[in-house]
């Protein structure tokens, strides 16, 4: 039997609008095949979607379940909240195919970070390597400083001694 959410809708707002929903009676029906339809989605209410239950000892009397009550007060009513998890299904199932088509990349191209990685690897040991080869150690650099000043004394030296000559 098809489900009509238009009448859960209207008896999830009813049953909310009392404390406790008494069930009419067959004889307020017009017929007998409203009424099994009306039992039908009260079934369908407690059963499957669980918004409403019954009292166990008066199966005619109905109270809203926290999640019916919630239904009501956080999303307005049964058919704004179908609207809702039609949207987060549909969310749902455009992650999984986004999720598909990543993995299906990183399926074929899980080789590729490994090589990148080991590249980079590679040339930041090359490239350390080849600046410590050509920065000399401070100790060289010292003695090469100390060897330049030398010559300069003794070019400076000269000049000196060749203009006291001079004089």
């Amino acid at each position: 039997m098809k489900i009509d959410h238009n009448k859960i809708e209207n008896l999830l707002n009813e049953i909310h609008k009392t404390d406790y929903y008494i069930m009419p009676f067959a004889d307020n029906f017009n017929s007998n095949i409203e009424y099994k339809l009306y039992e039908n989605h009260i079934e369908i209410m407690i059963e499957e979607f669980g918004l409403i239950n019954h009292f166990k000892t008066k199966h005619s009397t109905l109270y809203l379940t926290k999640f019916g009550r919630n239904v009501i007060v956080n999303y307005g009513g049964w058919l704004k909240y179908l609207e809702y998890e039609t949207k987060v299904q549909n969310r749902v199932e455009s992650k999984a195919k986004y999720d598909l088509k990543i993995s299906k990349y990183l399926s074929k191209t899980r080789f590729w970070p490994l090589i990148i990685s080991a590249l980079s690897l590679l040339l930041t040991i090359w490239n350390i390597w080849y600046k410590s080869e050509k920065v000399e150690p401070k100790h060289k650099i010292e003695l090469k400083a100390s060897e330049k000043q030398i010559q300069e004394l003794k070019r400076h030296n000269t000049k000196n001694q060749i203009d006291s000559l001079k004089k």
